[in-house]
């Protein structure tokens, strides 16, 4: 039988880490644990960063003033949106898949410590298969995004 869940209702938080340190999350071994450079903060999908942010308090609104400027490093990190999603979730048949309806410009998606695929292009639909991550109690699923095209 095929069942779907709305991955919007779960419990996401959103990271941000200097550029090209995400790779521990796909199981690659970088040394020591990386810590975020950012305050881990609540988050909602689908969601903008710099929405997300603002509302933490950890950036002024880029729309007042010259505020835009105190910004601006938000475009130099690798942001990553994560979430625990419980093995019942997952667990309803042989194949397993990530369908995302839209997810902006480049980047990664992890599960339970295994790269599951990239992804590029923001108005396109990617579904990512997951029937071959090993389904723990609490599966950690990340979406990392890659850094924007300079200028």
């Amino acid at each position: 039988m095929k069942s779907s869940r709305d991955l919007a209702t779960a419990s996401w938080t959103l990271s941000g880490y200097a550029p090209d340190t995400w790779g521990f999350l796909a199981g690659i071994d970088l040394g020591a644990p990386l810590v975020p450079e950012t305050p881990t903060v609540p988050a909602r999908v689908p969601a903008s960063v710099q929405q997300l942010l603002l509302e933490a308090k950890i950036i002024p609104d880029w729309n007042y003033d010259l505020d835009s400027h105190a910004a601006e490093w938000v475009e130099n990190r690798n942001w990553v949106f994560a979430t625990t999603l419980p093995r019942a979730w997952l667990a309803g048949g042989r194949i397993r898949r990530l369908r995302c309806a839209g997810l902006d410009q480049a980047g990664w998606v992890c599960c339970n410590g295994k790269l599951v695929g990239r992804f590029e292009n923001g108005f396109i639909e990617h579904v990512f298969d997951l029937s071959a991550i090993p389904l723990a109690d609490v599966n950690h699923l990340q979406i990392a995004f890659d850094l924007p095209p300079r200028w």
